[in-house]
Order: C-alpha cells, then structure tokens, then sequence
C-alpha cells in the first residue's frame, strides 16, 4: 500500500471519524459529527487517544509526534478536543510536513 498524506480537510475527517469508530465499544451506535467530543460524548479515554494515534499514522502515511494525543490537547491546561479541532490539528501537521 503506498502512503501519502490526506490532502482535503474532508478526507482527514473521514480519517478521524472512522478511527474513533474503531476504538469505540462495539455496542456503541452514536452519531460522531464536528461537534462531537470523544471524551465526553463517546466515553473515549486519555489511554484511546494513544490508540488513535497508531492508528491515524497509518491511515495518514507519517507518524504522528509521540506527545501527540489527538482527542486531548496539551497545552497550559489540558482539555478534551472535538472531531472538527482534531481534524484540524491533523491537517496543520500535514500542511507542515508537506512543506
């Protein structure tokens, strides 16, 4: 399989939509939109984020930092992102690799 970077913002949510449905429980049906947080609306720990993370680098095609947990921003105060703010985070990364 040849890798290459998500190119749209479109295909990275697609990307980060069907890799949270991956580390959801399997009797878990909820509708995931931009809004959507993992943590909070999904139940999703700190720990599924770690998992997500392999995950994306793979579907993406580079390895995500190693301090990069794409469903908790790390700043001064570290708190839970949504789909869209993952999403988003996800294609600067592209943006900067690309370059």
């Amino acid at each position: 399989m040849v890798r290459r970077f998500a190119v749209t913002r479109e295909e990275v949510m697609q990307h980060v939509v069907q890799t949270i449905r991956e580390v959801m429980p399997e009797d878990t049906d909820a509708e995931i939109t931009e809004q959507t947080c993992p943590i909070a609306d999904l139940g999703l720990e700190s720990l599924d984020g770690v998992e997500c993370a392999c995950i994306l680098s793979d579907k993406l095609g580079f390895q995500l930092p190693m301090k990069l947990n794409p469903i908790v921003e790390d700043g001064p105060v570290r708190r839970a992102m949504r789909i869209g703010e993952i999403a988003d985070a996800l294609c600067e990364l592209i943006s900067k690799k690309e370059r």
